[in-house]
């Protein structure tokens, strides 16, 4: 497949593919690894938990510093090349949904003040809350999950992308990726996997164009998942209503959004991009896709970074926009890219 300039499938025109029937869903893997950065070849220890038949106490030793998840830096190789995408991948037996099943959940408000519903802080809505809960465990809605205090989506094998800002990169391997959550934050997904390393774009904590974290995790998670592409945003699909986001909302409510477009784009660092939505949003979808497909497959444009308003000033008048920002552009694919080719 080569890249091209088209712009992405409509809803229509997906919904004319029809929806791809599942026989039974494919087991998660068994097996874990743990990355450990040493110079020695460390030494392990495995003991049974007294009285819990089925705990068991690891012991590492040898090791220099305490464990932590490694960070890698984008500064390196930011002459990678690609091809402008990176694939996407669904498991044989799985069903693929393009427009998934919905839950209607009464949405919670905060507290009420003289008899008036206050929504919450983090809100930003723009005109009518156009938000759904989703519940699906079809491909692709069951490649997106929780991790840190935002979103994740399965991009490779191994790899999740998410926002830098939802991730404490100081975490001593607590940072943990679930995907399959539904509307009351459990899962029918039997396992999540530990993130072991990140390539981090930016850990400023600000909204913009590089705030992405790809992460490593312990388990090939992607395998019986499958995972979404990548692709690099062109101006030329601009305003173009052909978008889809989800987010975890509060963390714990997968939120959906589709008809979205890409309202505007700001350069970043890195050959990044800041792709300026109305796309609605709280606390807990930072870090999730905003995606739509292309001959059926979904790629990735860009990760929920936050809310932004921009102030212009043009004698005798000054104005305000507010948008949604999502952290995309070629220099988020080449990362992806990147990765791919070292831990796939």
């Amino acid at each position: 497949m080569t890249h091209t300039n088209e712009a992405p499938d409509s809803l229509k025109r997906l919904l004319c593919r029809g929806q791809l029937d599942a026989g039974q869903l494919p087991q998660p893997s068994t097996t874990s690894e743990l990355i450990i950065s040493s110079k020695e070849k460390p030494s392990f220890q495995i003991d049974a938990v007294k009285d819990q038949a089925d705990l068991w106490k690891i012991k590492i030793g040898g090791l220099e510093s305490q464990l932590a998840a490694r960070q890698l830096k984008i500064e390196r190789l930011l002459d990678y090349k690609h091809p402008g995408f990176t694939s996407s991948f669904k498991p044989n037996g799985v069903a693929t949904s393009y427009l998934p099943k919905l839950a209607r959940v009464l949405k919670p408000t905060l507290f009420r003040l003289s008899g008036r519903a206050v929504a919450p802080l983090s809100e930003h809505i723009f005109g009518a809350d156009d938000r759904a809960v989703l519940k699906d465990y079809s491909y692709p809605w069951w490649c997106i999950g929780s991790v840190g205090t935002g979103t994740g989506t399965l991009i490779g094998p191994r790899l999740i992308i998410t926002a830098a800002h939802c991730i404490d990169f100081s975490s001593r391997y607590s940072t943990i990726f679930t995907p399959g959550k539904n509307n009351l934050g459990t899962t029918n997904i039997l396992s999540s996997a530990r993130v072991d390393a990140w390539l981090t774009g930016s850990e400023d904590g600000n909204v913009c164009a590089n705030d992405f974290a790809i992460g490593v995790l312990s388990e090939p998670l992607g395998i019986s998942h499958g995972w979404l592409g990548t692709r690099s945003f062109i101006e030329d699909w601009v305003d173009i209503p052909h978008f889809t986001h989800v987010g975890l909302r509060g963390g714990v409510l997968p939120s959906w959004q589709s008809g979205l477009s890409v309202e505007d784009v700001d350069d970043g660092p890195f050959n990044t991009m800041e792709l300026e939505t109305f796309c609605d949003t709280e606390s807990g979808q930072s870090g999730g896709p905003l995606f739509a497909y292309w001959n059926g497959k979904p790629y990735i444009v860009g990760v929920l970074s936050g809310y932004e308003e921009e102030f212009t000033y043009s004698f005798p008048l000054s104005f305000s926009t507010s948008h949604n920002v999502f952290a995309g552009g070629a220099g988020m694919v080449e990362r992806v890219a990147q990765m791919r080719g070292e831990y796939d």
